[in-house]
C-alpha cells in the first residue's frame, strides 16, 4: 500500500480519499481470505439471484 503523509497531497489532490479507499479494499481483501465469510457470502449472493425482483422462471 502506498505510504500516505499527513498534511500532503498528491498531484489530483485526492490522497486522503485514495488512501481511504486502499483501507477498505485491504479490509475486504482480509475479510473474504476467511473460508467462512467467503461461504456465507456465495449463500447470500446465491439468494439473493434466485429471489431477483420476486421473480422465478425455474418454474416455467
Amino acid at each position: 500500500m502506498t505510504e500516505f503523509i499527513s498534511g500532503e497531497l498528491d498531484a489530483d489532490g485526492r490522497a486522503k480519499e485514495r488512501v481511504m479507499l486502499e483501507r477498505l479494499l485491504d479490509n475486504a481483501k482480509a475479510f473474504y481470505r476467511n473460508p467462512e465469510n467467503l461461504q456465507a457470502f456465495e449463500a447470500w449472493k446465491k439468494n439473493k439471484e434466485a429471489h431477483t425482483y420476486g421473480t422465478n422462471y425455474d418454474d416455467l
